[in-house]
Protein backbone atom coordinates (compact mmCIF):
# COMPACT_ATOMS: atom_id res chain seq x y z
CA UNK A 1 0.00 0.00 0.00
CA UNK A 2 2.77 2.45 0.93
CA UNK A 3 4.70 1.62 -2.26
CA UNK A 4 1.65 2.54 -4.34
CA UNK A 5 0.75 5.64 -2.35
CA UNK A 6 4.22 7.21 -2.44
CA UNK A 7 4.31 7.78 -6.25
CA UNK A 8 0.76 9.12 -6.21
CA UNK A 9 1.57 11.57 -3.41
CA UNK A 10 4.81 12.62 -5.17
CA UNK A 11 2.93 13.29 -8.41
CA UNK A 12 0.32 15.32 -6.54
CA UNK A 13 2.98 17.41 -4.79
CA UNK A 14 4.81 18.08 -8.07
CA UNK A 15 1.57 19.14 -9.71
CA UNK A 16 0.70 21.43 -6.84
CA UNK A 17 4.15 23.05 -7.03
CA UNK A 18 3.72 23.75 -10.74
CA UNK A 19 0.21 25.11 -10.26
CA UNK A 20 0.35 27.92 -7.72
CA UNK A 21 -2.85 28.44 -5.80
CA UNK A 22 -3.96 31.86 -6.92
CA UNK A 23 -7.52 31.22 -5.83
CA UNK A 24 -8.83 30.90 -9.38
CA UNK A 25 -8.40 27.18 -9.90
CA UNK A 26 -6.46 27.92 -13.10
CA UNK A 27 -2.89 26.92 -13.84
CA UNK A 28 -0.31 29.66 -14.14
CA UNK A 29 -0.25 29.21 -17.93
CA UNK A 30 -4.04 29.45 -18.17
CA UNK A 31 -4.05 32.57 -15.95
CA UNK A 32 -1.38 34.21 -18.13
CA UNK A 33 -3.35 33.37 -21.28
CA UNK A 34 -6.48 34.92 -19.76
CA UNK A 35 -4.50 38.05 -18.85
CA UNK A 36 -3.29 38.36 -22.46
CA UNK A 37 -6.88 38.15 -23.69
CA UNK A 38 -7.95 40.78 -21.14
CA UNK A 39 -5.30 43.32 -22.16
CA UNK A 40 -6.37 42.93 -25.80
CA UNK A 41 -9.82 44.13 -24.73
CA UNK A 42 -8.67 47.36 -23.07
CA UNK A 43 -11.31 50.04 -23.47
CA UNK A 44 -14.15 47.56 -24.03
CA UNK A 45 -17.09 47.80 -21.65
CA UNK A 46 -17.56 44.78 -19.38
CA UNK A 47 -20.66 42.98 -20.61
CA UNK A 48 -21.65 41.31 -17.34
CA UNK A 49 -23.30 44.18 -15.50
CA UNK A 50 -23.34 42.30 -12.18
CA UNK A 51 -19.53 42.29 -12.18
CA UNK A 52 -19.37 46.04 -12.72
CA UNK A 53 -22.08 46.69 -10.12
CA UNK A 54 -20.20 44.54 -7.59
CA UNK A 55 -17.00 46.52 -8.12
CA UNK A 56 -18.80 49.86 -7.84
CA UNK A 57 -20.60 48.81 -4.66
CA UNK A 58 -17.34 47.65 -3.08
CA UNK A 59 -14.96 50.15 -4.70
CA UNK A 60 -13.67 51.65 -1.46
CA UNK A 61 -12.55 48.29 -0.07
CA UNK A 62 -11.27 46.94 -3.41
CA UNK A 63 -9.22 50.08 -4.08
CA UNK A 64 -7.49 49.69 -0.70
CA UNK A 65 -5.84 46.48 -1.88
CA UNK A 66 -4.02 48.43 -4.60
CA UNK A 67 -3.27 51.56 -2.55
CA UNK A 68 0.23 52.33 -1.26
CA UNK A 69 1.09 50.74 2.09
CA UNK A 70 1.15 54.17 3.75
CA UNK A 71 -2.58 54.47 3.09
CA UNK A 72 -3.40 50.93 4.20
CA UNK A 73 -1.42 50.60 7.42
CA UNK A 74 -4.31 48.92 9.24
CA UNK A 75 -4.71 46.28 6.53
CA UNK A 76 -2.71 43.10 7.21
CA UNK A 77 -0.14 42.31 4.51
CA UNK A 78 -1.57 38.85 3.83
CA UNK A 79 -5.10 40.29 3.52
CA UNK A 80 -3.85 42.93 1.11
CA UNK A 81 -2.04 40.35 -1.04
CA UNK A 82 -5.07 38.05 -1.12
CA UNK A 83 -7.47 40.94 -1.81
CA UNK A 84 -5.29 42.21 -4.63
CA UNK A 85 -5.05 38.75 -6.21
CA UNK A 86 -8.76 37.98 -5.92
CA UNK A 87 -9.78 41.41 -7.23
CA UNK A 88 -7.35 41.26 -10.14
CA UNK A 89 -8.57 37.76 -11.07
CA UNK A 90 -12.20 38.96 -10.87
CA UNK A 91 -11.49 41.90 -13.20
CA UNK A 92 -9.36 39.84 -15.61
CA UNK A 93 -12.10 37.21 -15.91
CA UNK A 94 -14.75 39.88 -16.51
CA UNK A 95 -12.70 41.65 -19.19
CA UNK A 96 -11.45 38.45 -20.84
CA UNK A 97 -15.08 37.30 -21.07
CA UNK A 98 -16.13 40.24 -23.26
CA UNK A 99 -17.58 38.89 -26.51
CA UNK A 100 -18.21 42.13 -28.40
CA UNK A 101 -16.11 45.23 -27.85
CA UNK A 102 -18.32 48.20 -27.13
CA UNK A 103 -16.63 51.41 -26.05
CA UNK A 104 -18.01 54.47 -24.34
CA UNK A 105 -17.16 58.15 -24.53
CA UNK A 106 -19.00 58.97 -21.28
CA UNK A 107 -17.16 60.72 -18.47
CA UNK A 108 -15.62 58.21 -16.12
CA UNK A 109 -14.10 57.89 -12.68
CA UNK A 110 -11.28 55.58 -11.61
CA UNK A 111 -12.45 52.61 -9.52
CA UNK A 112 -9.23 50.64 -9.08
CA UNK A 113 -5.75 51.91 -9.93
CA UNK A 114 -2.35 50.21 -9.99
CA UNK A 115 -3.66 46.80 -11.05
CA UNK A 116 -0.81 44.80 -12.55
CA UNK A 117 -1.94 42.60 -15.41
CA UNK A 118 0.50 40.83 -17.73
CA UNK A 119 3.36 42.88 -16.28
CA UNK A 120 1.84 46.33 -16.86
CA UNK A 121 -0.32 48.68 -14.81
CA UNK A 122 -4.00 49.13 -15.60
CA UNK A 123 -6.93 50.85 -13.99
CA UNK A 124 -10.58 50.03 -14.00
CA UNK A 125 -12.93 52.92 -14.68
CA UNK A 126 -16.66 53.37 -14.30
CA UNK A 127 -18.87 55.80 -16.15
CA UNK A 128 -20.00 58.82 -14.16
CA UNK A 129 -22.08 59.21 -12.11
CA UNK A 130 -21.28 55.89 -10.49
CA UNK A 131 -24.41 53.80 -10.06
CA UNK A 132 -25.63 50.25 -10.54
CA UNK A 133 -26.04 50.97 -14.27
CA UNK A 134 -22.59 52.47 -14.81
CA UNK A 135 -20.36 50.81 -17.35
CA UNK A 136 -16.90 49.54 -16.35
CA UNK A 137 -13.87 49.15 -18.55
CA UNK A 138 -10.14 48.61 -18.25
CA UNK A 139 -7.56 51.14 -19.48
CA UNK A 140 -3.79 51.19 -19.46
CA UNK A 141 -2.64 53.38 -16.61
CA UNK A 142 -0.80 56.52 -17.63
CA UNK A 143 2.17 57.81 -15.65
CA UNK A 144 2.66 56.97 -11.98
CA UNK A 145 0.16 55.96 -9.35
Amino acid sequence: MIKVAAPIISAFLLTSCNTPDDGSGLSKADRQAMEKIAVQKVGCVIEKQDRCSHIIENRTQLALYFAPDVVTQKLKAKDKIKGKRVTRNFVVEAVAGINQCITTEADSLPLIKNMEIAGELYELKGTSPLSEVSQCYLVKQQGGS
